[in-house]
């Protein structure tokens, strides 16, 4: 019995370390082989046209130019974001498939949706973060308010009567409206969207009267005069509007709301690509191509990896699904 016992050693021994050598060659192989002849796809939670959008295609190209490989926009709108970031979800673990998505369809949507199809901890990993964004409260054409106080007023000597056209229950853009509703006392019906960009269209032709818009998609309708931005809900003004107040220093001191925008794939997925395409995207987000790109629609690049953009959701995940529910807010 100890002699069988020594032979078989030296086997296991052998076996063992054949193993762990596979599994080195499989990590080398993963990391020389990526990308093969299969192209990349990024999942686009909105319409085209909004920053999301467009901010996704600048980067993409970047790294297209990086990697040698082509990566494919598909945009799939709806449902505050959460869309395209179950797809991604449920996407094999390979490292070609990603969902550029907010802060909306991570952090909002767990409290928004009862049912939601995703885990936002468990079912995805970040590869890194892509801007920060505030947003301005718009009045269109059918509205004759020409300052955030006299939005208030007109609100409130109409309970319920009024509206505001959102980028999608549980979007930054809505959550944003729906804090700024519970801090003034107002009582306005919204009108979701499946994105930002038909929200903005619709207000800019006047079939709602205020929405709650970030720079990039206002951007356009603040061109053609079709819109007017009354207050922003960031720390700063815009540059681009110097003399439009924050929310902060105009109604409601303290108050602030952003977006923020990164690029997540599915949990499980290839460690050394996750590193790679992290390694990319954190170079491309830094560059001076997009640091400008940026600075001209009002967004500011947030260049980091996935190991701080864990910490950023984990973190939030402990914070918003609570305070939304504190505050009532609801997807219906």
């Amino acid at each position: 019995m100890s002699n069988q016992f020594n032979k078989a050693m030296p086997m296991r021994g052998k076996v063992f370390f054949a193993l762990a050598a596979a599994a080195l060659v499989s990590g080398a192989a993963h990391a020389q082989s990526f990308p093969n002849a299969k192209p990349l796809r990024w999942v686009v939670g909105s319409v085209p046209g909004g920053g999301q959008d467009l901010t996704a295609r600048w980067l993409s190209a970047i790294i297209t130019k990086s990697i040698g490989q082509q990566i494919v926009i598909e945009n799939r709108g709806g449902a505050g974001g959460t869309l395209a970031v179950d797809a991604v979800a449920k996407a094999p673990a390979d490292g070609y498939t990603y969902a550029v998505t907010s802060n909306g369809a991570m952090l909002n949507a767990p409290a928004m949706y009862p049912n939601l199809p995703y885990d936002p901890g468990r079912d995805l990993v970040p590869i890194g973060m892509t801007f920060i964004a505030s947003f301005g409260i718009v009045a269109g054409p059918t509205s004759t308010v020409k300052s955030i106080q006299e939005m208030v007023s007109s609100v409130k000597a109409e309970p319920g009567k009024q509206s505001y056209s959102s980028a999608g229950k549980g979007s930054p853009h809505f959550l944003a409206m729906e804090l700024f509703k519970q801090k003034m006392g107002l009582d306005i019906r919204e009108v979701p969207y499946r994105s930002t960009v038909p929200a903005a269209t619709d207000v800019a032709s006047g079939v709602v009267p205020f929405s709650m818009l970030d720079q990039a998609t206002a951007r356009p309708h603040l061109q053609s005069g079709k819109i007017r931005v009354l207050a922003v809900t960031g720390k700063t003004r815009w540059t681009i509007l110097p003399d439009v107040p924050t929310v902060s220093e105009s109604v409601s001191p303290g108050f602030e709301a952003f977006a923020w925008n990164g690029i997540v794939t599915a949990a499980g997925s290839p460690p050394d690509i996750v590193a790679r395409m992290s390694r990319e995207l954190v170079a491309a987000v830094g560059s001076e191509e997009i640091a400008k790109r940026m600075g001209e629609i009002g967004f500011t690049p947030w260049p980091i990896g996935t190991e701080e953009s864990t910490k950023v959701i984990r973190e939030g995940l402990t914070i918003w699904p609570d305070m939304i529910r504190r505050l009532g807010i609801k997807a219906d």
